[in-house]
């Protein structure tokens, strides 16, 4: 087999992939959309008496819109116990566009793990409230520019009085 038939053959398998790849993450938001739409809206009081730990309404309305924006789905019918897993259908590509959501949302770092940890939007919603609370400029999220570190000043040393200045 020559060099250029085996790239075309690469080319092809790679294009196939890609294709079917796409389709399935397109059939997977579809899927996603229709289940969601489906049921009863969820009203923000009760989405954040489930989450509890002193999450404030601000919080939750944020949260749910950020969600429904980065999952393609109304943030109205997003309850608190939605499984991100199953129930949400939210797998690779789309744990790491909602970590990066999140962060820009609320400004506070969200690893694509904390994502794929947490099983309910409850708990997401808690841990992103728990990183409002404690933020650290010493693990910036990623869309900002980490602070950078001020070198300490070295000691001057200054010669005692007694000693005239070297030349």
């Amino acid at each position: 087999m020559s060099a250029a038939a085996f790239l075309m053959c690469a080319v092809l398998i790679v294009l196939v992939t890609y294709g079917v790849a796409e389709a399935l993450q397109i059939r997977r938001r579809d899927l996603r959309r229709e289940a969601v739409d489906a049921r009863a809206p969820q009203s923000e009081v009760e989405f954040s008496v489930a989450v509890g730990a002193g999450v404030t309404g601000n919080v939750v309305r944020a949260f749910r819109f950020a969600v429904g924006r980065a999952l393609g789905v109304d943030p109205f019918r997003l309850r608190d116990r939605d499984l991100l897993g199953s129930d949400l259908r939210v797998h690779s590509f789309d744990a790491i566009e909602l970590a990066a959501v999140l962060e820009r949302a609320f400004d506070v770092r969200v690893r694509v793990m904390d994502v794929v940890r947490c099983r309910t939007l409850a708990d997401l919603c808690r841990l992103v409230h728990e990183r409002t609370l404690a933020v650290s400029d010493l693990d910036p999220p990623l869309h900002r520019d980490p602070m950078p570190r001020v070198a300490e000043a070295e000691p001057v040393a200054v010669p005692p009085a007694d000693q005239p200045p070297q030349a």
